[in-house]
């Protein structure tokens, strides 16, 4: 993932930019928790999506920061656990984009963002 972004969108991983975590579950109740566990963490709500024609779910949060290949590891392993202690759900994986960064935010974005890291930090 580090590499490919690397060279085909000349990333440098050590700047910000929007990390998308994906879940999945048949109970949305379970996908609603971990919107309630993680927002206060700084991470984001896009999306609770419905799949398998309305019988499960995929919960799709946001979180602007920076990673290493050891710190995703690590944040892939968190999440894997917490989905694991739900039994009713799955961490499904990790997404980025590399060409949503920091300095291409309207300023707006930029001062909720830094207000959320300092109220629920």
């Amino acid at each position: 993932m580090f590499l490919n972004s690397k060279l085909e969108h000349n990333w440098d991983n050590e700047l910000e930019t929007s990390w998308y975590y994906f879940f999945s579950s048949h109970c949305s109740e379970q996908l609603e928790y971990l919107v309630e566990l993680l927002t206060p963490k700084g991470f984001t709500l896009v999306a609770i999506y419905t799949i398998d024609q309305g019988k499960a779910y995929t919960l799709h949060i946001e979180k602007f920061e920076a990673h290493t290949p050891k710190s995703l590891t690590s944040r892939n392993n968190i999440f894997s656990r917490i989905a694991q202690q739900l039994k009713q759900a799955s961490y499904d994986g990790v997404d980025i984009s590399p060409l949503k960064t920091k300095h291409e935010l309207p300023w707006w974005q930029l001062l909720i963002r830094k207000l959320r890291t300092l109220l629920f930090a």
